[in-house]
């Protein structure tokens, strides 16, 4: 179905319980649209109410997080289930109202008849679309549910499996997406990303902070829980709320701050305040979801890694070293003879792109060149000295030879005697030494 059809098919509305969002995978923004099902939890009863399913175990964790940051799981028991073993031991404990977990962990749970869907209520299915090499044990899943629940799913997009489980599971659902995306900015200023679990984003932005050391600095926080992380860091490093050094600017109004840190993906609103008045450096620090919601909301903008600045220092003057060792030589001598060798290729290619290419060998010729010398030299075979070489008329073992020196077999001992035969010795007879 398409966004138009979506939009004006109220009869759809009218007959079903079921929602189905199509936004960004952002799990703040995912437990958002979950709250309806998560204000249902009777926290009187001692029963899982409300089954959140997630393609995986750290989307397990994550969202139910972020689930347990939203006003109405204020009482409420969340336990996200990552694997069996500690899923069966936590759902026995905790008793939790609301469990999230992948389809796997939670079949092999009601297979145990250690998790009960009994009175389950609503159902939400996070990252739908992520869900199709595990079709089979999704639907397995769903089977076990009762009747009459209402099913909440969230994808990022719209795609044949995601419309065939719509069609399936929450028949005549209503189809909602993100309209603010139509406003987003077409450009923007290159953002430096940071890969960090939003609840261990407040370790990080203080890193930041002390490794950019930026004149002004301003933190964007996508949702309520990281604003109170940002404040608590800011303290921490002695900024006053009022300060104009490094403060939060939670409406994205930055006020021409010189960095920028964005904890999380922020709102296509947040992101064009936050434009008006452009920085010089933006930093995000986002988890590996968000950054499909970060490039959604920052059209036009580039997602590059984070390079400290004395990374860049030493990178911008290794540049200029190797420029002035050019410059060098081309004003030491002029060098006719490889401008002939070369002349023939610039049919072919670009003048800069043939230096680009000679620059590569020379510098791949001067890194082998360099591994060979760092390697450690073979110690050389030590020659025969003159104590070493066997004295003449000796062999190398220092036995006697068993020849003369042309090589012919001894005759007989010292004594004239022929050698005995047969191995034995001769017997000493008195007349023979008369």
């Amino acid at each position: 179905m398409s966004e138009p059809e979506r939009a004006e098919n109220p009869s759809a509305r009218a007959r079903s319980t079921h929602v189905a969002h199509f936004i960004p995978n952002a799990w703040p923004e995912v437990a958002a649209r979950l709250a309806p099902l998560i204000s249902r939890v009777d926290p009187e009863i001692a029963a899982v109410q409300v089954l959140v399913l997630v393609p995986t175990a750290s989307d397990a964790v994550e969202l139910a997080r972020a689930l347990g940051g939203l006003d109405s799981a204020t009482s409420t028991r969340i336990a996200p289930l990552a694997t069996p073993r500690r899923a069966r031991r936590l759902a026995a404990d905790a008793k939790p109202h609301v469990v999230v977990g992948t389809p796997a962990v939670i079949h092999s749970l009601i297979a145990a008849s250690a998790l009960s869907l009994a009175e389950v209520s609503g159902v939400g299915i996070a990252a739908a679309a992520d869900f199709e090499s595990d079709a089979a044990m999704l639907d397995q899943v769903l089977a076990e549910l009762p009747r009459g629940v209402a099913k909440t799913l969230v994808s990022s997009r719209s795609s044949p499996f995601v419309e065939r489980l719509i069609e399936a599971q929450m028949h005549g659902a209503r189809q909602l997406t993100a309209t603010d995306l139509e406003t987003a900015p077409t450009s923007g200023p290159a953002i430096e990303c940071v890969p960090v679990e939003p609840h261990a984003a407040g370790a990080t932005l203080g890193d930041i902070l002390e490794i950019v050391d930026a004149p002004s600095a301003a933190v964007l926080p996508a949702d309520a829980a990281r604003e109170r992380m940002a404040r608590e860091v800011l303290a921490s490093l002695g900024y006053a709320p009022e300060s104009t050094l490094a403060r939060v600017a939670s409406d994205g109004a930055t006020g021409g701050a010189a960095l920028v840190v964005l904890l999380g993906a922020p709102s296509t609103s947040q992101w064009a305040a936050c434009m008006a008045a452009p920085p010089a450096r933006v930093v995000a620090l986002v988890g590996t979801r968000e950054r499909a919601v970060l490039a959604a909301a920052a059209v036009g903008a580039h997602l590059i890694p984070f390079t400290p600045s004395s990374a860049r220092g030493e990178a911008a003057a290794a540049e200029e070293a190797m420029r002035d060792r050019l410059r060098r030589a081309t004003l030491e001598s002029f060098p006719a003879r490889e401008m002939l060798a070369l002349e023939p290729l610039l049919g072919e290619f670009d003048a800069l792109v043939l230096a680009g290419a000679a620059l590569r060998l020379f510098e791949r010729e001067r890194d082998a060149r360099r591994a060979q010398e760092a390697r450690p030299a073979a110690a050389p075979a030590p020659s025969a000295g003159p104590r070493d070489r066997p004295a003449p008329g000796r062999s190398g073992t220092g036995r006697p030879p068993r020849g003369d020196d042309r090589g012919r077999p001894p005759r007989g001992d010292d004594r004239g005697r022929p050698p005995s035969r047969g191995g034995t010795r001769p017997t000493s007879n008195p007349r023979d030494r008369r």
